[in-house]
This record gives C-alpha cells, sequence and structure tokens, in this order.
C-alpha cells in the first residue's frame, strides 16, 4: 500500500496510486450487516444459497466502506479532501474471503477561480477482487486544498 502524503499540486490529470487490499471474511459480513443492512443474503447462510447468489455476500455499503478505509490511508492527502458528489455502482457481489484490490485515477482538477486555495477534483475508484471482477465502481467529485493558496486558476 501506497503511504505517501499527497499534495493537490503534485496530482496530475492521468495519475493511478494503487490503494492496496483487504481480504474480507465471512464473519465480518455477517457482522456488518446485522448492523447496517440486515438483509437475509448478508447474514443468513442458510437462505442466502438459496438465492440467486448462492452464498452470503457483503453489503455493498461494506464493500464501500472498506474501499474507502483503504483509500484513506493511502491516498492522503496532505491538506485534506471533503466528497461532494458520487456516482457507485456494484457490477458484481463481494464474497466471504473475496480480497479487495483498490484503484484511484484522477480524471480531471479545476482550480477554483474565486477560491485560490482550492480545487474540484474528479476520480474514479475501482475495487476488483483476486480473480479481476468490478466489484464496486465510483466516479467521485472532491473538494481538495492547495498547500499555498495562489492563483491556479491560470492553469485551468
Amino acid at each position: 500500500m501506497n503511504n505517501k502524503i499527497f499534495r493537490l499540486e503534485d496530482l496530475k490529470i492521468g495519475d493511478k496510486i494503487d490503494n492496496g487490499s483487504y481480504q474480507i471474511s465471512r464473519e465480518e459480513i455477517i457482522d456488518f450487516a446485522q448492523k447496517y443492512d440486515p438483509q437475509f443474503y448478508h447474514i443468513n447462510e442458510d437462505k442466502a444459497k438459496k438465492y440467486q447468489f448462492k452464498d452470503l455476500i457483503a453489503s455493498g455499503w461494506h464493500t464501500a466502506s472498506i474501499a474507502m478505509g483503504l483509500i484513506i490511508r493511502s491516498f492522503n492527502i496532505e491538506h485534506g479532501m471533503i466528497g461532494s458528489m458520487v456516482n457507485l455502482s456494484w457490477p458484481n457481489p463481494t464474497r466471504p474471503d473475496d480480497i479487495l484490490y483498490v484503484k484511484t485515477e484522477i480524471v480531471d482538477i479545476k482550480p477554483s477561480k474565486s477560491k485560490p486555495y482550492q480545487a474540484v477534483v474528479e476520480v474514479n475508484w475501482i475495487v476488483k477482487n483476486q480473480k479481476d471482477d468490478i466489484l464496486l465502481k465510483t466516479n467521485s467529485t472532491i473538494l481538495m486544498f492547495y498547500e499555498n493558496p495562489t492563483n491556479h486558476s491560470k492553469n485551468s
């Protein structure tokens, strides 16, 4: 996993960052779901086996939470970031013992014309498993802050 501290000034469109990996257990799937998403295919193995996925599957929100933890620990923006919009999908379910691999791609950087200390950054986050199945895709708009509040808008 990448433990580098990133500065907005150093990010470029097209940058790709490896956010690390995490193996999810059956017990974690059930525990998370009992607390936050108690649908039968997340908490009841017998019923889940009769459902279309033929086994327990993790809540999509559990997959998203794991991804967020990996992203924050590895895509450490020195002056912080604030999410403002996200388009999210779960093309495939996360299953017990899957290894989740998360990657960030910088899609666009738009320095603010009125607030020279900030920019809106568009990122794609992709979560895949050990079989290369896409488990989660997001396109997000994030507010990030420059270290030096100079006029970065002249570059936009």
